[in-house]
């Protein structure tokens, strides 16, 4: 088995082909289809569905899926620990995200990280809360943001607080919207 292989199938579930996959990780179509096949022939099942309207990953190929992506990140997690140690911080940050965070918090985290830390490569997902949640346990992400209202199965650390604001007429009843609210 190798990591090779593996980074080509969570390319190709990510993307939902084997010619994007290519043209992502620099490499053939070829070479993406004849990894998935190995995989396979390696497991004893099929990974992959392939039809004319395009690739799904079968529920055995979701399955081995997760593990898959498990094993990428602490595999990328041993290569930060060893560049730790001979004294260069490098490798590769997933980071989930909604909107606002990335318009309004994101370009200013990024240029001091990249800053500070030149060789790490910061990835951006953007979803909702749910996905973001769902992301964080498959390991597709490292961290995400996320509402604290929304999660219970994370450790959680508060940023900000935000104000809600309510923007009302002169001539409206305010009390009657408060009982809206």
């Amino acid at each position: 088995m190798s990591i090779i292989k593996y980074e080509i199938l969570n390319k190709v579930a990510e993307v939902n082909s084997f010619t994007k996959a290519a043209d992502l990780l620099g490499l053939t179509q070829s070479a993406v289809s004849h990894a998935i096949h190995s995989l396979e022939k390696e497991f004893g099942f099929a990974l992959v569905n392939r039809n004319r309207s395009g690739i799904t990953l079968t529920n055995e190929g979701d399955t081995m899926l997760l593990t898959i992506r498990k094993v990428l990140h602490f595999n990328e997690k041993v290569q930060q620990e060893a560049a730790n140690i001979v004294g260069l911080t490098k490798g590769t940050i997933r980071i989930g995200i909604f909107t606002s965070v990335s318009t309004n918090w994101l370009p200013n985290i990024v240029k001091l990280m990249e800053a500070k830390y030149p060789d790490i490569r910061i990835e951006l997902l953007e979803g909702d809360y749910i996905e973001i949640e769902q992301w964080l346990l498959s390991g597709e992400i490292d961290c995400g943001f996320i509402n604290v209202s929304h999660s219970n199965q994370f450790d959680v650390i508060p940023l900000t607080k935000d104000r809600l604001l309510c923007i009302v007429s002169s001539e409206s009843n305010i009390q009657s919207i408060i009982d809206l609210i």
